[in-house]
């Protein structure tokens, strides 16, 4: 059974600690006047984590597994399934991917997750070709995903 992504994301781990959060807060209340400053820095902390899951959930569906991808013509066979850390508006997110490496060749690796989801060098790339990172808001890297994809293709096997 295939869960929602809104079934997801309240029952995460983040969106119940920020759930208990706001909970806690609302007792506070019932003590005297809490300071605002504590629950402004908690609420920040604690949607910020919520949104560094959503993000890596989200991330995760763009991976696939296969016996075998095509990218320009040329066949990947899988050598790798493991964690990588992923930059992206929200801060770091880690999401389990799959690697690919052409037979018989000691060439580098292709990661179907990164090329579907625009990633270039662990940073998530926007529509609007700027990849995002966690610069405190000081402007992100130059996107070059589509000079990326012409020179290798797509990778059929994931509709890439």
């Amino acid at each position: 059974m295939t869960m929602e992504h809104s079934e997801e994301v309240l029952q995460s781990p983040a969106s119940q600690r920020l759930r208990e959060f706001l909970r806690a807060r609302q007792q506070a209340w019932q003590q005297g006047v809490p300071e605002f400053e504590q629950f402004e820095r908690g609420l920040h902390e604690g949607s910020m984590n919520l949104e560094r899951e959503c993000i890596a959930q989200e991330l995760a569906r763009y991976d696939g597994a296969a016996e075998r991808i095509e990218v320009a013509g040329v066949s990947y066979q899988p050598v790798l399934q493991a964690a990588e850390t992923y930059l992206s508006t929200a801060g770091p997110v880690r999401v389990e991917r799959h690697l690919y490496r052409p037979a018989g060749r000691n060439a580098k690796s292709l990661c179907p997750l990164e090329l579907r989801a625009g990633i270039i060098n662990s940073a998530a790339c926007t529509a609007g070709g700027i990849c995002s990172h966690n610069s405190g808001g000081k402007g992100g890297v130059r996107c070059i995903l589509a000079v990326l994809l012409s020179q290798r293709g797509s990778v059929r096997k994931f509709g890439v």
